[in-house]
C-alpha cells in the first residue's frame, strides 16, 4: 500500500492512498469461508458451495469490503507511525461512486485530514469572572406569597355569575360558521378570569349567566381589535379575519379566598420547619429564594467560564477540513459556504470543536477519570427525570431498570452520558480554579438577565 501525505495550509492536509491486490486479496481468501457458509444456492449444501464459485459471485462485494479494511488499516497504522493525532476521521475527497470494483484491480483514494492542534489551557484567564450575589428583597417575597396564598385558596362555587369584580368565570369560546355549526378549523379558547378582567361589554353580557350556560354572542361587533386579540390570545391579522359569530360556554363560576397567613400555611410550605409567625416565614422563604436562585447564578458564571476559555484560548483549527467535513455529515455536499445559515452553523460547529479541545486538554492534564459506576448513576438520573417529565415521577426502580438496562446497552447513549459527565467535572475543576468577582444583584435585575442568556 502506498501513503502519501501532503500538508496544504496550516493543519489542512491531503492523503493519498493506493491499494493493489496484495493488499486485499490475503483479506479474501482468509475470510472466503466466511462468505461461503452465508451463501445459499441450489445444489449445494450450506458452506459447500467451491471457493471458485463464491469467488465468482460474491467478488464485487468481497473485494469493496476487504479494501476499505485494508485502507482503515493502513490509514491508522500510518498515523500511529508518525505519532500524529487527527481531529477527527478523514473526509473522502475522490468520487468513489466511479470505481468499478468488479474489474478494476488497483485503486486509488484521496482524503482530506484535519489535524489534531495543540491546546494550551491557562486559568489565569479565569481570574475576575462575574458571579452575581442574587438578593431577594421584600417585593420579591410579597410576590411569592401572593401566590403561594392563590394556590392555596378555599374556593366556593356559585351557580350564576354575580356582579362581583373578584369572581372568576371559566370561559370556552368556539368561532361559528352560522347559529350551530362550529366553524371547522375556527379559533377556540378557555379563558379563567375574574370578571373585571374581561372587556366591559363582555363583562355586562356574563353578569346574571348560569353555569353551563351556552349562548351566541358577536364578538366582532362587541369587542374592540386589540380586546379580541387579547381575549383569544391571537395575533392581529387573525383577528381581522374572525367570523362575527361565537359560541360562548360558561363552564365554571367561582370565588376564591387566599390562604391565611397562619400556622397551618407555614406548616404546608416549610413541613419540616416550626415557624410560628410571618415574619419567620419570610425569613424561610428569603433564604430558600436566594438558594435557588444563587444555583441558577452559578450555572451562568460556569456558562462564563467557558466562554472566557473559548474566545481567549488560541486555538487554530483546520478550517478547509470543518467545513467540508460539515458539509458532507449534514448531507448537503452543494451548501453554500457563503450562505448566513451555514455561517452561523460553522460557528457553532467550530466553537463546539475548540470546547471539545479545551475538555479533552484538561482531562488528561488533570488525570480525569470516569468510572461505569458513574454512568450508571448519571444515566439512572437522567431516565427517571423523563419519566418524571411525563407524570410518572412516583415510578419505581422494577419500571425505571428495564429502560435503563435498553438504554445502556447502546454504545452511542453510554458515549454521550460520558461526555456530559467529563463535562461536568472539567467544569468543576475550572470553578475551582477562578477566581470570581462578586456583584450583588436584585432577583428582579437577575430574571432578565436569565431571559436573555443562552
Amino acid at each position: 500500500m502506498d501513503i502519501n501525505f501532503r500538508e496544504q495550509q496550516g493543519l489542512d492536509a491531503v492523503l493519498s492512498v493506493k491499494v493493489s491486490p496484495e493488499d486485499y486479496e490475503p483479506g479474501i481468501e482468509s475470510n472466503i469461508n466466511t462468505y461461503r457458509k452465508d451463501l445459499k444456492l441450489p445444489g449445494f449444501r450450506p458452506g459447500k458451495v467451491p471457493k471458485g464459485i463464491v469467488r465468482k459471485l460474491l467478488l464485487e462485494q468481497m473485494k469493496r469490503e476487504q479494501v476499505e479494511k485494508a485502507v482503515q488499516e493502513g490509514v491508522k497504522n500510518f498515523f500511529d507511525d508518525q505519532s500524529m493525532d487527527l481531529l477527527m476521521g478523514p473526509v473522502l475527497k475522490s468520487d468513489d461512486s466511479k470505481i468499478d470494483w468488479k474489474a478494476d484491480s488497483s485503486f486509488e483514494f484521496t482524503y482530506e485530514i484535519g489535524i489534531k492542534p495543540d491546546v494550551k489551557i491557562d486559568t489565569q484567564l479565569l481570574q475576575g469572572v462575574l458571579l452575581h450575589k442574587v438578593k431577594a428583597e421584600e417585593k420579591d417575597l410579597d410576590r411569592q406569597i401572593e401566590l403561594m396564598r392563590e394556590q392555596a385558596a378555599s374556593k366556593e362555587d356559585y351557580e350564576e355569575v354575580p356582579d362581583q369584580d373578584e369572581i372568576h368565570v371559566i370561559l370556552k369560546m368556539q368561532e361559528m360558521a352560522d347559529e350551530t355549526t362550529p366553524l371547522e378549523g375556527g379559533v377556540q379558547a378557555e379563558k379563567t378570569r375574574t370578571l373585571k378582567d374581561f372587556p366591559d361589554n363582555l363583562r355586562k353580557e356574563l353578569i346574571g349567566k348560569k353555569m353551563q350556560a351556552e349562548f351566541n354572542l358577536n364578538l366582532r361587533e362587541l369587542l374592540t381589535s386589540k380586546e379580541l386579540e387579547s381575549l383569544l390570545e391571537i395575533d392581529e391579522h387573525t383577528a381581522t379575519d374572525l367570523a362575527d359569530l361565537f359560541q360562548i360556554k360558561i363552564n365554571g363560576i367561582y370565588s376564591s379566598t387566599p390562604a391565611e397567613l397562619n400556622e397551618a400555611f407555614f406548616k404546608s410550605i416549610f413541613p419540616d420547619k416550626e415557624i410560628t409567625d410571618e415574619a419567620a416565614f419570610r425569613a424561610e422563604l428569603k433564604e430558600l429564594t436566594e438558594r435557588y436562585f444563587q444555583q441558577q447564578s452559578q450555572h451562568m458564571a460556569r456558562h462564563r467560564i467557558k466562554d472566557t476559555l473559548l474566545q481567549n484560548t488560541p486555538i487554530t483549527l483546520p478550517e478547509n477540513f470543518l467545513t467540508n467535513w460539515l458539509k458532507r455529515n449534514a448531507g448537503d455536499k452543494q451548501k453554500d459556504q457563503e450562505k448566513e445559515e451555514f455561517k452561523k452553523e460553522f460557528k457553532a460547529f467550530t466553537e463546539e470543536v475548540k470546547w471539545n479541545l479545551i475538555n479533552e486538554r484538561i482531562t488528561k492534564e488533570q488525570d480525569i477519570k470516569i468510572e461505569n459506576e458513574e454512568i450508571a448513576r448519571f444515566a439512572y438520573e437522567m431516565v427517571r427525570s423523563q419519566f418524571a417529565q411525563y407524570g410518572m415521577g412516583a415510578a419505581g426502580d422494577e419500571m425505571i431498570n428495564p429502560y435503563l438496562k435498553n438504554y445502556l446497552s447502546k454504545e452511542e447513549n453510554i458515549a454521550q452520558v460520558t461526555a456530559a459527565i467529563r463535562d461536568q467535572k472539567v467544569l468543576d475543576y475550572l470553578e475551582k480554579e477562578t477566581q470570581f468577582t462578586e456583584e450583588e444583584i436584585s432577583l428582579e435585575q437577575f430574571r432578565e438577565l436569565e431571559q436573555h442568556h443562552d
